[in-house]
């Protein structure tokens, strides 16, 4: 049936929303979980034979052989599965905005994102990341991914 429906969708007849192309776009950061993201949105669009972007906004104040190395680790392994990982640095209230403006030039239709690590009286006070993309990234499926470890719950 997917099949058919592929075929139906690449007659040129169809305009709009039926014509997107599948764009998977996916949040990292330089923390341990951000491979994982990385290769769920991998998974996503080989599922979806859909093309995926990965994105790292570094906070302004953020530097050193650590993180540097962290990235170029999470690079590898985008590269290694098809996909891209840009970087950029911006001050750190503006980290969504980046990720937004970018999502928007790609055209993404689907974002994954890890679940916020902040506690929950932080995000009380002040918006975080997550909670910012969940009202701005309007049009767009989005996927947070849950920080849980089955093995440590074991």
């Amino acid at each position: 049936m997917d099949e058919r429906l592929e075929a139906w969708d690449r007659h040129a007849s169809l305009r709009g929303q039926w014509r997107r192309q599948e764009t998977i776009f996916v949040c990292v950061d330089a923390g341990p979980r951000s491979e994982r993201l990385i290769r769920r949105g991998f998974r996503i669009a080989h599922r979806l034979k859909a093309e995926w972007h990965a994105h790292y906004v570094r906070p302004d104040g953020e530097s050193g052989a650590d993180a540097e190395k962290r990235l170029d680790t999470l690079r590898q392994l985008c590269e290694r599965l098809g996909g891209k990982l840009e970087a950029e640095t911006r001050d750190g209230r503006r980290i969504g905005e980046a990720l937004l403006a970018r999502m928007n030039e790609l055209n993404a239709t689907l974002l994954i994102i890890g679940q916020s690590r902040r506690p929950l009286w932080h995000s009380l006070i002040r918006e975080t990341v997550v909670h910012f993309m969940l009202r701005r990234a309007r049009g767009t499926d989005m996927l947070i991914v849950a920080d849980f470890d089955r093995g440590a719950a074991e």
